[in-house]
């Protein structure tokens, strides 16, 4: 009874912060106050921030839709095959306590270890992920792999010199457009996994703890959108710039881009029964409902920002306008079954078989196909596969 008790104590602080309908902020909100956000001089910052945000999911999701759900919505067939890897729901489960443990390493890290030196390594790690992402991003753009390469290493070579924020949100929209078009998730139902756990992570870690405002200020890698509060300054300061985590923008997309890839499944449904035309466009009914429902989220973030003059964990805004919202609607126009049937992705069957199976290769020939052959399109080692099942 008494370690209750004591953990009853302990939690009252975060259950004071989480009742923000009681504070006085909030219960005085006047129409003045909304006034005063709507003439604050980061106002401009924040639209451009909403703007950005949106516009990253937007594309994101469109890059996520197949060649092969674009040809079944027009009733065509396309045999390309796109490789993406599928978050499964036990990956989705155990997603917040992994973010939690990485995170409480890195706060650990920078209180223990002279911070220009772990800087260092952070951003090199970083700046290496960065020159992949943006490698990939180019190549949609680009045909010839090697030129992709190049400029890829030219924008992290500007970023790693200067911490410029335009090299930093090249980078970071790279890495966003990349995570939605090459990571997705199996079906709704592993979305709302993945998004209520990490709404209880995000709330948890900024209200309950300084641990990740900490690392959001001190850590040094373009896993963030940066942009100068005032946009009319004279100089724009490292230090004054409005931050949105990477993160409050590729895990909401994951379940706007499924929402899209939803859209076009329901289209080639329709079309099968013979209730639409070929020729007819997709409706985008969910798509924009869930970015609709994103970026009214966001709004709510920056407003709540204004209002308490602290920072805020954007999921706990954004998690509940992108799932309910969807929701809601699918309740309202009887599509909730064929919602929640709705799956992507190969069984955990065959995900296990082909991890089971690999290719006997040296440690020359991996880091050659991760650099020549990933990076600029070299032909890579083919190494002899093994059966991990019949050693």
């Amino acid at each position: 009874m008494e370690k209750i008790e004591q953990l009853v104590e302990k939690l009252q602080p975060l259950m004071k912060e989480l009742a923000f309908w009681q504070k006085p902020e909030i219960v005085n909100l006047t129409m003045n106050d909304v006034w005063e956000y709507v003439e604050d001089p980061s106002m401009p910052t924040q639209a451009l921030m909403i703007i950005a945000a949106t516009l990253i999911i937007w594309v994101g999701s469109s890059w996520s839709v197949t060649k092969q759900q674009r040809a079944k919505a027009k009733g065509e067939t396309d045999d390309t095959k796109e490789e993406s890897v599928h978050l499964s729901s036990k990956e989705a489960a155990i997603f917040p306590f992994i973010g939690s443990a990485v995170l409480l390493s890195l706060y650990i890290c920078y209180k223990i270890f002279p911070k220009e030196y772990f800087n260092t390594v952070i951003t090199l790690y970083f700046t290496i992920i960065s020159i992949y992402a943006t490698a990939e991003f180019l190549n949609f753009f680009l045909t010839y792999k090697p030129l992709s390469a190049c400029v890829a290493i030219a924008l992290a070579t500007w970023w790693w010199f200067t911490s410029h924020f335009v090299a930093n949100n090249i980078i970071a929209t790279a890495i966003c457009l990349t995570g939605l078009k090459q990571m997705k998730v199996q079906s709704f139902a592993v979305c709302w996994i993945l998004l209520w756990g990490l709404f209880i992570y995000d709330v948890w870690w900024v209200f309950a703890t300084e641990v990740m405002v900490s690392v959001a200020k001190n850590i040094e890698a373009p896993v963030l959108i940066k942009l100068p509060r005032s946009l009319t300054a004279e100089e724009w300061k490292p230090a004054d710039m409005m931050m949105l985590g990477l993160g409050d923008i590729v895990l909401p997309g994951f379940y706007v881009a499924m929402c899209l890839r939803f859209d076009y499944n329901r289209a080639a449904l329709r079309l099968e029964a013979g209730k639409r035309k070929a020729d007819s466009g997709v409706c985008p009914k969910y798509f924009g409902t869930c970015l609709f429902a994103y970026t009214c989220g966001l709004i709510n973030t920056m407003f709540m920002m204004h209002v308490f003059k602290h920072a805020q964990p954007a999921l706990l805004y954004l998690v509940p306008w992108t799932t309910f919202l969807p929701f809601l609607v699918a309740l309202l126009t009887g599509e909730l079954p064929l919602c929640w049937r709705y799956t992507e992705g190969d069984d955990e069957e065959k995900k296990d078989d082909e991890e089971d199976d690999e290719e006997d290769l040296s440690y020359f020939q991996m880091f050659y196909n991760l650099t020549a052959g990933e990076l600029f399109g070299a032909e890579m080692y083919r190494g002899v596969k093994k059966s991990k099942k019949n050693e």
